[in-house]
């Protein structure tokens, strides 16, 4: 009874969630799997579930696959905190049992740790293209989706970000969730003006849950710079004014870290979204804009300095400049 109350309590919060398909359409599909498959720990280490005597009794005549799940767990545990230590467990257990796919997914998260994303990204990749590839945990397709994203491959990284949101609340640590609205919204913003509604809605559910209070100004900008790219500049106005004084956090977010390493962790141990570079400056400016005119128009200036020539939003930028005080 009590497992069962507990899938019916989470199933239930999921699908209030948002869950947007590809094209902006409802897919539950994958936030009720993902609900039911939340835990990291594979199949053949669990104590319960369909295969728990199949696993007792494999564990019993085999004790190297007792050490392949101890070193899972002591992967798992370090994920947070140690990357490296992580990184070591997950090659143990590879070694231990080759032909599983969970090492190799702890693998590709732990790289995803220390910021080697095309390793990362090319780990999962060939795990996904297996025969019989498994079903990732949220946190583990989020942990694809920046991969993919840290990888240039774009739409791949798009594609999991769509599928993770619907699964955010199902992620752990503080502003986890938010976090993924944040840079799922930003990366569909840079998609063009056909997808604005969808980012739209992504940070409005991040601000519905009041978002952490060091996240908050990442939420802010991003709904004030969409809702402005969409025409709507009073209203962008307004959410902007929500967070002004917190420019400057964005733009030293927007500095480039050292040896591709992830951005610096916040003081209250909430960790910056990964957002584009350039469009944290165009966020940036949203914000300055409500104290420090001369300074928004900086930062509109720098932002089409650094932005690719393809990049849709460059006219918003310079309509920006256009307009004085």
């Amino acid at each position: 009874m009590l497992r069962t109350g507990w899938l019916t309590l989470v199933c239930g919060l999921a699908v209030g969630s948002i869950a947007w398909g590809k094209d902006g359409v409802a897919e539950q599909t994958h936030v009720l799997r993902a609900a039911s498959g939340s835990s990291p720990r594979p199949t053949e280490c669990r104590t319960s579930g369909p295969d728990r005597a199949f696993t007792f009794w494999d564990r019993a005549r085999d004790p190297r696959l007792v050490r392949y799940c101890n070193l899972l767990a002591k992967g798992y545990a370090r994920l947070e905190t140690d990357a490296a230590d992580a990184l070591k467990a997950a090659r143990l257990a590879g070694e231990l049992e080759p032909k599983r796919s969970a090492p190799r997914v702890l693998e590709a998260r732990a790289l995803v740790g220390q910021g080697r994303m095309s390793d990362a990204f090319h780990i999962f990749e060939q795990v996904l293209r297996q025969a019989n590839p498994p079903e990732l945990s949220p946190a583990g397709l989020y942990a694809y989706a920046v991969a993919a994203v840290g990888s240039d491959q774009i739409e791949q990284g798009l594609g999991a970000y769509r599928r993770v949101v619907p699964m955010a609340s199902l992620l752990t640590g503080a502003g986890s969730s938010e976090r993924v609205y944040v840079e799922a919204a930003v990366l569909v913003m840079r998609q063009g003006q056909a997808h604005l509604q969808e980012a739209v809605a992504y940070l409005n559910e991040a601000r519905r849950r009041n978002a952490d209070l060091a996240l908050r100004p990442f939420v802010l900008s991003a709904l004030a710079l969409a809702l402005d790219r969409q025409g709507r500049h009073e209203e962008a106005r307004g959410v902007a004014r929500e967070a002004h004084g917190h420019t400057a956090l964005l733009m030293a977010a927007a500095a480039p870290p050292a040896s591709g390493a992830p951005g610096p962790a916040l003081p209250s141990r909430v960790r910056l979204p990964r957002v584009d570079p350039v469009e944290l400056v165009a966020m940036a400016a949203m914000l300055a804009a409500a104290d420090d005119a001369e300074l928004a128009r900086h930062y509109w200036k720098d932002f089409l300095e650094r932005a690719p020539a393809n990049h849709p939003w460059l006219a918003h930028a310079r309509s920006k400049l256009a307009v004085r005080g």
